[in-house]
């Protein structure tokens, strides 16, 4: 438990807040335009909607590719994705996430994951910047992803 779902909330609010003209708690603050921000952020049983944490994972997932597909800078917010299932399948899932927004164009992203192989996604996908320790506000949203 390091603080990585808090850090990646205060991302989105901090976006928000500037988007609004609003006062942010920073000394400096750029933030890019964005039109849209996504985020996957539990992975919860939904039983009232007959819907498991893997198929919610899935839906999600789905959602957030379609959108990174389509024009417009767009802010990516993935917290603990592929837990519904088996690790594999999970790492399998993220890698492939990671690597699909990372090539996309003007979007931003972070990642927080538990799956410390994808440490080298790094190596294949040239716009994609691993750091394991946490960000300076003016680290922000300079490069293409993060792994937090």
């Amino acid at each position: 438990m390091a603080g990585k779902t808090s850090y990646i909330k205060q991302v989105a609010l901090l976006v928000i807040l500037s988007h609004v003209g609003s006062y942010i708690p920073a000394d400096i603050g750029s933030f890019p335009v964005v039109r849209r921000i996504c985020s996957h952020f539990d992975s919860e049983d939904a039983f009232e909607r007959n819907v498991s944490s893997f198929s919610r994972e899935m839906l999600d997932l789905a959602s957030i590719l379609k959108v990174g597909a389509e024009d417009g800078i767009s802010l990516f917010l993935i917290d603990e994705l592929g837990k519904g299932t088996s690790y594999m399948d999970g790492l399998a899932m993220c890698w492939a996430a990671a690597e699909y927004l990372a090539a996309s164009p003007r979007t931003f992203t972070l990642f927080a994951s538990h799956f410390s192989a994808l440490r080298h996604v790094e190596q294949i996908s040239p716009g994609f910047v691993i750091s394991l320790k946490a960000f300076t506000s003016s680290h922000l949203l300079s490069a293409k992803a993060h792994i937090l």
